[in-house]
């Protein structure tokens, strides 16, 4: 994780190592949270019903710059759209090493191949 991030959680179950709101996202959340699914590849070419269907399903989660948030092996219980900040995707090599792949920025989704595998 490089910055603080809030972002939005599809799943039914709680975050990893994230406060989780006991509550879902508000009505402008859940709109802007809708609006932030149309502009990714994976969810943009639903209906906008079917994006506002899947908001409403969505809790908030925000984790702190540093923390980890899931591990290679850890049982995918979520996706996750950043709503505010970056997430730094890598992984650990061999040799321990971590090994950056790409950023999750305002937007971006991540967590989905092991939800979707």
């Amino acid at each position: 994780m490089d910055d603080d991030c809030r972002c939005a959680s599809l799943a039914g179950v709680p975050a990893i190592n994230g406060s989780r709101d006991c509550q879902g996202l508000t009505v402008s959340e859940q709109a802007a949270t809708a609006g932030l699914l149309s502009k990714t590849e994976l969810f943009g070419t639903l209906p906008a019903s079917d994006r506002e269907a899947l908001a409403q399903r969505m809790r908030p989660v925000s984790f702190k710059s540093g923390q980890l948030i899931f591990s290679r092996g850890d049982e995918a219980k979520e996706l996750f759209l950043v709503e505010a900040g970056r997430v730094r995707l890598s992984i650990l090599t061999a040799e321990g090493r971590e090994l950056s792949l790409a950023h999750a920025t305002d937007g971006g989704i991540f967590g989905e191949i092991a939800v979707l595998d």
